[in-house]
């Protein structure tokens, strides 16, 4: 039983974000002996003290008890706000154990820009491994916007790992207790994206026009609707020059409305003119057969792509990547051949 709150929260809060916490145990004891094995001695009001000594949590310090994430478990994208679940795990280094029933409520923030708060309900911890839900609102208004927009395109670019800070406040709880422990903590971990980028290839068919696979990865667990996407791949890298244009706004098959099913790679028929391809740069054009005749070549892509995270969450992402595999045939004229407009070859 908890006499005093505060006074326990306190001690709580130095078990969370020390790397040890010494504990003072007092207490009076009463005792039953057998003298002989046959006479009963009641011994009662005996002291008893001893110090104790646990592993902190060290504040979840990224370098010496770092909070790791599992995965991202659910997404649902509202008008305004969106809510995805992650799975973490936290390690205890300590043998004691908890059960938090109150719900936890934490501004969240990445790279000090505040975009959403955090709810982690009924978590138990355990000795070593413990694994928490945590429900991310984020609300797409104008304070927040831009910081949403980078932790979406962050994810989905899938080209850093982002710091992302859950900061505890005397707002936080309802709890006595569990207030004093959260009030000020500040846990911060690597928010990871998925190791399979958004865009994972392109297949391209040069002829009298250009028709195009664009092959597309959903790292959420919920379907993407997709909106005009506006690809420039280019030669080598994304600084290199373009090759072409896959501008789904112009393309004959109707992009936007696709779905992206969870987790899995989508496949968008591009169908586009040799003009709105801007398959036009007769030396690049020159370079490009040479590398095609080896099956593939290795490109970069740069370009807005407008994504609806199902039902209704809209956002634009500037994409841009490097080491997109490119698998390019030419089923007609493989080298020079009878331009289209103005010298322009074929491939």
């Amino acid at each position: 039983e908890v006499d005093d709150a505060e006074v326990f929260g306190h001690a709580g809060k130095q078990f969370v974000r020390s790397t040890s916490s010494s504990w003072l145990v007092e207490a009076e004891v009463s005792l039953l002996c057998w003298v002989f094995g046959i006479f009963p001695l009641y011994l009662s009001g005996i002291p008893f003290k001893k110090a104790v000594v646990l592993d902190g949590m060290a504040g979840f310090s990224q370098a010496v008890n770092p909070i790791t994430m599992i995965g991202l478990t659910n997404a649902l994208g509202w008008e305004g706000a969106l809510q995805v679940t992650v799975s973490i795990n936290l390690h205890n280094p300590s043998y004691m154990a908890a059960r938090v029933v109150s719900e936890m409520h934490m501004n969240i923030s990445q790279r000090g820009q505040h975009f959403g708060i955090a709810t982690i309900k009924d978590f138990h911890l355990v000795p070593g491994v413990s694994t928490a839900s945590v429900d991310f609102v984020m609300q797409d208004d104008a304070a927040n916007r831009e910081a949403v927009k980078a932790f979406i395109s962050g994810y989905i670019k899938a080209d850093k790992v982002e710091p992302v800070t859950l900061h505890g406040s005397s707002l936080s709880t309802l709890d006595p207790v569990l207030v004093v422990i959260l009030s000020g903590l500040e846990m911060t971990f690597n928010f990871k994206p998925p190791g399979t980028q958004f865009v994972h290839r392109i297949e391209a068919t040069a002829g009298l026009g250009l028709s195009a696979k664009a092959f597309i990865f959903n790292p959420l667990p919920q379907d993407v609707i997709m909106g005009r996407m506006d690809l420039r791949v280019r030669e080598h890298t994304v600084k290199g020059e373009d090759v072409f244009r896959l501008d789904t706004s112009k393309s004959s098959t109707h992009i936007p409305g696709q779905v992206l099913k969870p987790n899995q790679i989508s496949t968008l028929h591009i169908s586009l003119d040799m003009f709105d391809a801007n398959l036009k740069d007769l030396s690049l054009l020159k370079r490009l057969i040479q590398d095609a005749e080896r099956g593939e070549v290795l490109v970069g892509v740069k370009g807005p792509a407008t994504i609806t995270i199902s039902p209704s969450f809209n956002v634009t992402v500037d994409y841009s990547a490097d080491d997109i595999v490119a698998v390019l045939k030419c089923p007609v004229i493989c080298g020079h051949g009878p331009g289209i407009a103005s010298n322009l070859t074929y491939i």
